[in-house]
């Protein structure tokens, strides 16, 4: 794998789990009687989006490490 393609995957995962994790809190904050769940679905879902967009020239947009050791462990991968 090169450079650009680990950095990439780093930048995805992390912007993933940070947008991911501060939807929830956020969404935790504001209503603690009871969160929706469509807030943080659409974060999830657009920061996939906007990662893949971005990101998915680079390094084949997997941005979930477990896919990524279960791809390099069957071969799938370098």
């Amino acid at each position: 794998m090169n450079k650009k393609a680990l950095v990439a995957e780093f930048i995805g995962t992390f912007a993933l789990c940070f947008i991911g994790i501060g939807a929830i809190a956020s969404n935790t904050l504001v209503l603690p009687q009871g969160s929706s769940l469509l807030g943080v679905a659409f974060a999830h879902g657009l920061t996939i989006a906007v990662m893949i967009a971005g990101l998915g020239v680079f390094s084949g947009a997997h941005f979930n490490p477990a896919v990524s050791i279960a791809l390099l462990s069957v071969g799938k991968i370098d």
